[in-house]
């Protein structure tokens, strides 16, 4: 495939008008508010079960009063009719596809896990940690299910604004790095992003981590400053789009920041991750003080508003973990990576597998911190998984890949968004019935 092209469209007949004059934008995080992630080794490798517990119960009660149904609790004499939830959960995690599944109740039962016969359900789609109910037969030894329901969407964001509802058309990039070649600190890829953002001016640039990759080959962890490194190359590449548009007289982009687990720049490596700090960053670059303003930095990951639209980010490769440990019979039809974002909506998480992969940084004990308690518009996805962009009920999810493949240059998507015209009516149109996106390979 050719550089500067076009891998994937979606949306090609919507219509973008142009804005005629510069825009004002409202970019605000929605999730988490408040990040104040202190790292508690003991709670991370002792308190676990306690904070997942804590996590199904809710889900649980979300899913009772939204399907109205209540649990059965009274003690089996006899094959029974119930409706059990709990959570999915096999012996070892290493051999799950050929195991039984088991049901493990919430500390709110006091019976304990018994084992799942799902050999009955046509199809059905289940992972460690996942929160369901089940409806079937019990006898003294298992549950023989007859349906499984596996969480519930959350709610859309209700607490919009009109004033803030996007009523201009909207360009975004979204763009997950490396931003070099893991032979070199060149930053060839990110040169190559700076004269595409000159050439097609977006609105809004989100850029994913890693920024400083910690994979890249030529890092010496002990003697380079990765701050540094940071403020010379993403300072200048700001700096010389910000001097393009000075010198265009047209509007400097806003740029958004989230780290990955996989950057040198970070202070945290745990997952969820704090956001980086402007400070730290720029603070030796005084032509960045102007920009400020222009310049957000958000937690990994996040949940934003921008001008009415709701964006959730996801720099980490959950999709990925996901596949690895599903438990699948499935129709033969079956859209598999539409079904992985499925997992993360409906158990309302940005990463609900548990147990945690031992390869995994991920600190349970902050699990609220990497919920996903609001219903996104638009879900952006940096996975290894082939690019796609998919309607999810009324979730458009993009999956671009990375910047940067090893040696190679990677993707990154361009989404525009058509302006909300219906502003006076309550309930607001599906976005991606005016949104027209397109995975760009640099």
């Amino acid at each position: 495939m050719d550089s500067n092209s076009v891998l994937l469209s979606y949306g090609e007949n919507i219509q973008i008008p142009e804005n005629k004059s510069k825009i004002n934008l409202k970019i605000n995080l929605i999730h988490p508010k408040n990040f104040h992630h202190s790292i508690n080794f003991q709670d991370i490798y002792q308190k676990k079960s306690e904070k997942l517990i804590d996590k199904g119960d809710e889900l649980s009660l979300m899913m009772k009063q939204k399907l109205g149904l209540n649990e059965t609790t009274n003690e089996l004499t006899m094959i029974t009719q119930v409706i059990k939830f709990g959570r999915i959960c096999f012996d070892q995690s290493s051999q799950i596809k050929s195991q039984t599944p088991f049901l493990e109740p919430f500390h709110s039962t006091k019976s304990s896990r018994i084992s799942l016969n799902i050999s009955e359900l046509q199809n059905y789609s289940l992972f460690p940690g996942q929160t369901v109910c089940v409806q079937g037969t019990q006898n003294e030894t298992e549950i023989i299910a007859k349906e499984i329901i596996t969480g519930i969407f959350p709610e859309k964001n209700n607490q919009m604004n009109p004033k803030e509802i996007n009523n201009c058309s909207l360009k975004i990039f979204s763009v997950h790095g490396p931003y070099s070649f893991s032979n070199n600190l060149e930053f060839s890829s990110l040169k190559k992003l700076e004269n595409l953002i000159k050439e097609d001016q977006p609105n809004v640039v989100i850029l994913m981590g890693p920024f400083i990759d910690s994979n890249n080959k030529t890092i010496d962890i002990q003697s380079q400053n990765f701050h540094l490194i940071f403020q010379q190359n993403f300072g200048s590449f700001i700096a010389n789009i910000d001097a393009h548009c000075r010198s265009k007289g047209i509007q400097f982009p806003y740029f958004i920041f989230v780290p990955s687990l996989d950057d040198l720049v970070s202070q945290n490596w745990f997952f969820p991750q704090p956001p980086l700090k402007f400070i730290d960053l720029f603070e030796q670059n005084s032509m960045m003080n102007h920009l400020d303003s222009f310049i957000y930095f958000f937690p990994n990951p996040c949940v934003l508003n921008i001008n009415g639209i709701t964006i959730a980010i996801s720099p980490e490769d959950i999709l990925f973990n996901l596949k690895r440990y599903e438990v699948v019979k499935k129709n033969q039809n079956e859209d598999s990576m539409g079904r992985l974002v499925h997992y993360l909506l409906n158990q309302q998480s940005f990463f609900p597998l548990f147990p945690i992969p031992d390869n995994l940084p991920i600190d349970i004990s902050n699990y609220s911190l990497f919920s996903l308690p609001i219903l996104p518009d638009i879900f952006l996805f940096g996975s290894k998984f082939i690019y796609f962009i998919k309607e999810i009920g009324n979730v458009l999810a993009i999956n671009h890949g990375h910047l940067t493949l090893g040696e190679s240059f990677g993707n990154f998507a361009k989404i525009q968004i058509s302006p909300n015209f219906n502003l006076i009516k309550k309930e607001d149109e599906p976005i991606f019935k005016r949104i027209k996106v397109e995975i760009y390979k640099i």
